[in-house]
């Protein structure tokens, strides 16, 4: 991913280049295996129900809750 994240970085080999004068350069990017994490699990996103939403977002904003009462709005069950 990193290896990844730097190929799409467009700025950096001109910058590169420019900074150090030599428009010849190139870059190689080397992975070393050892260094590399032997088992990634990719995570797993948990549903929320709307009550779960909604007290996200009250935690985060408490005036969302005091939004709800001036509106006089209902949560979803």
């Amino acid at each position: 991913m990193a290896k990844q994240m730097i190929l799409n970085e467009s700025g950096l080999m001109p910058y590169i280049r420019k900074d150090l004068c030599e428009k010849n350069l190139s870059l190689s990017i080397r992975i070393d295996p050892a260094k590399t994490p032997k088992d990634i699990k990719p995570k797993v996103k948990k549903v929320l129900s709307n009550k779960e939403k909604y007290q996200k977002m009250v935690d985060r904003n408490p005036l969302v809750d005091e939004l709800r009462k001036r509106f006089d709005l209902q949560q979803d069950k």
